[in-house]
């Protein structure tokens, strides 16, 4: 944070499956519009945003996958932004 100013930020969320059509077509939907929300917000605020959406099939799997010392993947989010923070940093001192 610079002057109060965010230099980037992450998101990481979790949902569940479902065997029904319905239901991964909303899914699906909540995905792309995420994705499609986060990088306008990256682009108008000009802010690196790392993106994680995790698609489970039980509570247990989305704790596995979001663990630090597990498969860390909010981690995995979290770093891409930063090192996008850090190039922006770089390239904005020439």
């Amino acid at each position: 944070m610079v002057d109060g100013a965010l230099d980037g930020g992450a998101n990481h969320s979790s949902s569940g499956r479902s065997n029904t059509k319905a239901f991964e077509e909303t899914l699906a939907r909540y995905r792309e519009l995420s994705a499609r929300a986060l990088l306008e917000l990256s682009v108008v605020r000009r802010l690196p945003i790392g993106n994680g959406i995790l698609t489970v099939d039980t509570n247990a799997q989305a704790w596995t996958r979001a663990r630090p010392e597990e498969a860390d993947k909010g981690g995995d989010a979290v770093r891409a932004a930063l090192s996008l923070v850090r190039l922006k940093r770089r390239l904005a001192m020439g």
